[in-house]
C-alpha cells in the first residue's frame, strides 16, 4: 500500500467543475484505489488550515473540501510540525504509526473547526502567518545576498544549488539546538541528520531550495511557500506527494528525498 499526500490544490480540484490538471473521474479513481487498499491518504493540520482558510467568504466550499479530506484520511492527520519534531527528537527518528497522528480529542476539535466553527480565527491566523513568513524570507534572502557580495561571489544557479545540498544539515542542527536540544545530542550527527530529525530536515531543506530558486534563478517568493514547506515536512511519512505546482516540484528536484513528487496526471493515471 502506498501512502500519499495531496496538496491543497488537489482537494480544490475535486470540488470545482471545469478544466483541471486532474484526469476525468479523478475522485472516483482515488476512492476505488483506497477501497482496494492500494493507496492510503495522509493529511495534516496545515493542509486542513489551508483548505478552510477561505471559510468566511466561501463557507460551503470550505466544508466540502474538509469533508473530503476527513473521508479519505480518516484518523491519519499528522501531528503539527513542532509537536512532530519534538516527538522525533525523543524517539530518535521517524515516528511509528501509533505516535505520528493526532490524538482523538484533537482530531475531534479539528473536525469542529472544519464545520465552520472558528473559521474567522483560522482565516486571520493564516493571513498573519503568510505575512510574517514573507517578511522573514525576504530578510533571509537579503542577508544571504549580502554575505555573498562580501565573499566576492554572486548567487548563480549552480552555486546556489550546491550551497543548499551542503548547508541543510548545518541549518537543521542549529534549529534543533535553538529548540532546546543538548549540543552533545546534535554535534557530529550530520551524517544521519535526516534520519534523526526528518520533519524539520525536509521543512528546512525546501525553504533553502526556494532561496536557491529566488536568488539563483530570479523566481519570486510566494506566500504559499510556507504551506508548501509544511506539506514537504510530511514527506517522510508518505511515499508520494501530489502537486501540480511547478516551482514546488522543481524545488524538490534540487534535493535528494525519500519520497516522490508527482503531478496529478501522473498519479491518477497510474491508479
Amino acid at each position: 500500500m502506498r501512502r500519499v499526500y495531496l496538496d491543497a490544490q488537489q482537494w480544490s480540484y475535486f470540488d470545482v467543475a471545469g478544466p483541471s490538471p486532474q484526469p476525468d473521474g479523478a475522485l472516483g479513481l482515488l476512492r476505488a484505489a483506497v477501497g482496494r487498499r492500494e493507496v492510503e491518504v495522509v493529511g495534516s493540520l496545515d493542509l486542513l488550515q489551508e483548505l478552510i482558510a477561505d471559510a468566511p467568504s466561501r463557507p460551503a466550499a470550505s466544508k466540502r473540501r474538509a469533508k473530503l479530506l476527513f473521508e479519505f484520511a480518516g484518523p491519519r492527520i499528522l501531528l503539527p510540525l513542532s509537536e512532530r519534531h519534538a516527538a522525533e527528537v525523543a524517539a530518535g527518528g521517524r515516528l511509528s504509526p501509533d505516535r505520528r497522528y493526532l490524538p482523538g480529542d484533537v482530531l475531534m476539535e479539528a473536525k469542529r473547526l472544519a464545520r465552520g466553527e472558528g473559521a474567522l480565527e483560522v482565516a486571520r491566523l493564516s493571513a498573519a502567518e503568510k505575512s510574517g513568513f514573507l517578511e522573514g524570507e525576504l530578510a533571509a534572502q537579503a542577508d544571504l545576498e549580502r554575505k555573498l557580495v562580501e565573499l566576492g561571489g554572486k548567487p548563480s544557479v549552480g552555486w546556489m544549488r550546491a550551497w543548499v545540498v551542503k548547508s541543510v544539515d548545518e541549518w537543521v542542527n542549529e534549529i534543533v539546538l535553538e529548540r532546546g536540544a543538548a549540543r552533545d545530542d546534535v554535534g557530529g550527527m550530520e551524517a544521519d541528520c535526516f534520519e534523526r530529525f526528518p520533519s524539520v530536515w525536509t521543512f528546512v531543506a525546501v525553504r533553502l531550495a526556494r532561496l536557491a530558486q529566488t536568488l539563483g534563478e530570479g523566481q519570486r517568493i510566494k506566500g504559499s511557500d510556507l504551506a508548501d514547506a509544511h506539506h514537504v515536512a510530511c514527506g517522510p511519512y508518505v511515499e508520494i506527494i501530489v502537486t501540480d505546482d511547478r516551482a514546488f516540484r522543481s524545488a524538490l528536484d534540487i534535493l535528494r528525498l525519500p519520497f516522490r513528487a508527482m503531478t496529478s496526471s501522473e498519479f491518477f493515471n497510474g491508479l
